[in-house]
């Protein structure tokens, strides 16, 4: 598995799946230093929706995003971080694109896309993105000030997951905190130690039912 939020259980992979006329040029995951917000600026809508418009009325060869998030909080993987996505002008060689569904300007994301973006932006910027430097909203790139887009607060969605929590340590990676946190729940005697062993040792099944229940624990105890 290339990237850690591949293992997040709401992630679809829909390379290569998604209307297109060419391909977008690409450089480097370790090119890409910032992690551009945005709104779709609809009130429904998907990858494939905004893939098909962004071919046949834009004259793109791609959808323009890395990353969709839907309402429901599915993450819609649309690009390798390597690949220059057509989001932000003369900054797409070294931004990652994450568009929520949703015009923003009179609606809020849902809950499940504010979870669904930290989980994500957790993900990136704890080490998918090894140069990771910033995260901003589409208006905050150069030339796009006009731009209403993303319209919420963004910043605040995020800095619900660098909260401090009980179980959770800020420094190291999404596994890393996993780690700490079944660690934390096995020493109160709330799991099995076994299962923390396998969570370090990478030995984690997904048919295991404790999986079932951790991922359960980890969306409150990561908030």
């Amino acid at each position: 598995m290339a990237y850690d939020f591949e293992a997040l259980p709401n992630v679809t992979n829909l390379r290569g799946k998604l209307p297109h006329d060419g391909w977008q040029p690409k450089n480097s995951k370790h090119d890409k230093t910032d992690i551009a917000i945005h709104h779709s600026l609809t009130t429904g809508g998907d990858a494939y929706s905004f893939s098909q418009y962004h071919v046949e009325e834009n004259g793109w060869p791609e959808i323009a995003y890395h990353f969709v998030i839907l309402k429901n909080g599915t993450i819609q993987y649309c690009h390798d971080l390597a690949v220059i996505g057509y989001h932000v002008g003369d900054s797409n060689s070294f931004a990652v694109g994450v568009c929520l569904v949703g015009d923003f300007r009179t609606e809020e994301p849902t809950d499940a896309q504010k979870q669904a973006l930290r989980d994500l932006h957790d993900c990136l910027a704890g080490g998918d993105m090894p140069n990771y430097k910033r995260t901003r909203g589409h208006n905050e790139f150069p030339g796009y000030g006009w731009k209403e887009c993303p319209e919420f607060d963004y910043e605040s969605v995020l800095q619900d997951s660098a909260k401090e929590g009980e179980y959770m340590e800020l420094s190291g990676s999404r596994h890393d905190r996993q780690v700490a946190i079944l660690e934390q729940l096995a020493a109160e005697g709330i799991i099995h130690e076994k299962h923390a062993a396998e969570m370090k040792a990478d030995e984690w099944r997904k048919s295991d039912a404790i999986y079932v229940l951790y991922e359960i624990f980890a969306r409150e105890l990561l908030k």
